[in-house]
């Protein structure tokens, strides 16, 4: 009897905040996940044509690009549209959870959330 291993799952952060991009990033790690990192919107679309991520956190309030922006081309793209994007954010208030997933996202957590709450929300929509 052989044993594969199930193929690492890699997951794209996109966070401003180089504390929270650390922690979560940690986190993820240590459940067995590869963390590919991005500070902005720009490069995270560079980095996701470059090699698309199974899952992408993704931040709203983001320099350069904003979040829902970034959802939206990548729901244009015929690769990205496949992969889930979950959307955190602190600003919350006016309809954001709905704006997100009219953006392309798959989920919408509010900040802060825990990393464990994170996970959960990756293993939720990973294929």
């Amino acid at each position: 009897m052989s044993y594969t291993a199930a193929p690492v799952k890699t997951i794209m952060l996109v966070e401003d905040s180089a504390d929270l991009r650390a922690t979560y990033a940690a986190h993820l790690e240590t459940l067995g996940f590869d963390v590919v990192h991005a500070q902005d919107g720009l490069e995270a679309l560079m980095l996701a044509k470059a090699q698309p991520p199974d899952v992408v956190i993704l931040d709203i309030a983001l320099p350069k690009l904003d979040g829902f922006y970034v959802a939206e081309l990548w729901k244009r793209d015929p690769v990205m549209a496949r992969v889930p994007v979950i959307a955190v954010s602190a600003y919350t208030d006016g309809g954001y959870k709905e704006r997100a997933i009219r953006s392309g996202c798959s989920l919408a957590l509010e900040k802060p959330c825990t990393p464990g709450e994170l996970a959960a929300s990756i293993r939720a929509v990973l294929p």
